[in-house]
């Protein structure tokens, strides 16, 4: 894909592009971080398994499947977020659907990166032969499922207790598809 330039909604400069292996270590960063500033991602704090080592083998493997796409977006130069889209099985009757996932630095929240990164990755998705994209979404991240309906993204169901925190608090998810 090529490079998708843009400015923030505060006007700085930005650029949605694919991943590559030098972003290994500031990937980890991403997810290391993001896992302490929101209650939304599927990690813990600290749970994130992945060193700049192992995420760069991750990143290569990613790269090299025609069937992910992952795509970051930056500021200013600095990461500010990542989407990725895979196809949910490699079976026949399973290959017109895929799995999307998103993280974003709760600083660039509300800054339009998230929309830049959801158009360009469901256009690559489309481009691709995909016909559905399917997510979860907690329940309480409004912004999330504003933005996520607003990409054409449909609620079709609920999980309850979806989600177990440390602290032994739950959080359901909504199960949301998008058909192209």
């Amino acid at each position: 894909m090529d490079p998708i330039y843009f400015k923030t909604k505060d006007g700085r400069e930005a650029c949605v592009r694919t991943v590559e292996p030098a972003d290994a270590a500031a990937m980890v960063a991403l997810m290391l971080t993001t896992s302490a500033e929101t209650r939304f991602l599927g990690y813990e704090p600290g749970e994130f398994p992945y060193t700049p080592e192992t995420e760069t083998e991750f990143i290569q493997k990613a790269l090299a499947d025609p069937s992910h796409i992952f795509l970051v977006a930056e500021v200013a130069g600095q990461l500010a977020g990542e989407l990725q889209i895979k196809a949910m099985n490699a079976r026949r009757r399973f290959t017109h659907r895929a799995g999307l996932g998103m993280v974003i630095y709760q600083a660039y929240w509300g800054h339009g990166i998230g929309t830049v990164l959801m158009q360009a990755g469901l256009s690559e998705a489309k481009a691709m032969g995909v016909e559905q994209v399917e997510l979860e979404v907690v329940t309480s991240n409004r912004r999330g499922l504003a933005l996520y309906q607003r990409m054409g993204f449909k609620v079709f169901g609920t999980h309850p207790r979806a989600i177990k925190y440390a602290d032994g608090s739950y959080a359901d998810e909504y199960l949301m598809q998008v058909q192209f």
